[in-house]
């Protein structure tokens, strides 16, 4: 009798088909509830990590001024056997040509492309030197003044903050880009997942998730308060006025060189600059200012940052706004944006 009681009593004790189910039903609620939470804290760290990134360029940025007469990093550009000493609009105009932000950082822009090790690499690659006569190795892996150092190579630790964390994409256009004025997102050759780099070989556009405003000084009287200089770039190309998804016209919100079909596709929003497909999202960027702080952006840089109250083409409402805004580099030098280059 005994034995027949413990043997029921075994059996009550296991779990029953409704009992397991009711476990298993508990499990995915809570799994349910605390997934959101869980992807809403990893991101936050990642945009802690993107924000540490802006904050880090800002102290290497502002490093550099103190050993190059308070300018901010500029790339020997527009430079040729007929113009050894160009002009400053002539460099401006040029500092795209060494593959954006990349060139800044290395001469030997690799990526995924295949190299033997010798003469040109074999696909998607960026910047690879100047072939200019006189020039060591026939100019591979040297800037056109002979230089061959990246501007930014002892000033920055670590190559892998050049990319952030939350950048899911980047649009490959080629190298070099022809007519980047009129480069569209639907022209790109192609989609790339960015890649921290680990060397300079690894450094080139597609791996970079920020953009950078060359053509500043550390001090500068005219304008009012310390210019960004380095920011979380969009998946288009930004370079010059095609910054910020083709140059969205703010002032008579309308777009400029991209499409309207474009725009939603990618999920613009005119008042942060940013779309859906960027780093954080259609919320704004991470940018690094002239007196070495960080902070969140999340207003139309071209507004923010460029606003011309004096421009002809400018209605009052944007004169006004422009006005507003107060940190545009125009406001006190209308057209002081005629002497920097925004470059990715």
């Amino acid at each position: 009798m005994k034995r027949t009681s413990n043997c029921r009593s075994e059996r009550r004790s296991a779990f029953t088909l409704i009992e397991l189910l009711v476990v298993i039903a508990i499990i995915a609620l809570l799994i349910g509830i605390l997934l959101p939470a869980l992807s809403k804290a990893k991101n936050s760290a990642k945009d802690l990590l993107c924000s540490a990134n802006s904050r880090g360029m800002a102290t290497a940025l502002t490093t550099y001024t103190a050993d190059h007469k308070d300018w901010f990093p500029v790339l020997p550009a527009g430079i040729n056997a007929a113009t050894p000493r160009p002009s400053r609009e002539t460099i401006i105009d040029n500092q795209s040509g060494f593959g954006g932000v990349a060139g800044m950082f290395s001469l030997l822009q690799i990526g995924d492309a295949e190299w033997s090790g010798s003469g040109p690499p074999s696909g998607d690659n960026g910047y690879f030197g100047s072939p200019f006569p006189g020039l060591p190795n026939g100019g591979i892996g040297y800037y056109p003044n002979g230089d061959n150092e990246p501007i930014m190579a002892s000033y920055l630790d670590g190559l892998e903050t050049l990319t952030c964390p939350r950048d899911k994409s980047d649009g490959w256009f080629g190298f070099p880009v022809q007519q980047p004025s009129n480069v569209r997102w639907t022209n790109k050759l192609a989609d790339k997942f960015p890649q921290a780099p680990t060397n300079p070989q690894d450094v080139i556009s597609y791996n970079i998730s920020y953009l950078y405003f060359a053509g500043f000084r550390a001090a500068e009287p005219g304008i009012l308060f310390p210019p960004a200089l380095w920011g979380d770039e969009t998946d288009n190309y930004d370079v010059s006025t095609n910054a910020f998804w083709g140059g969205y016209q703010w002032w008579a919100d309308r777009p400029g060189n991209e499409s309207q079909a474009v725009l939603d596709e990618v999920g613009f929003n005119p008042e942060t600059g940013y779309a859906d497909v960027d780093n954080h999202g259609d919320r704004g960027g991470y940018y690094a200012f002239a007196d070495g702080h960080a902070e969140f952006v999340s207003k139309n840089p071209q507004r923010t940052f460029f606003a011309n109250p004096q421009a002809s083409y400018m209605n009052q409402e944007g004169r006004d706004l422009a006005r507003r805004e107060s940190k545009s580099i125009n406001l006190v030098l209308p057209g002081r944006d005629r002497f920097m280059q925004t470059i990715d």
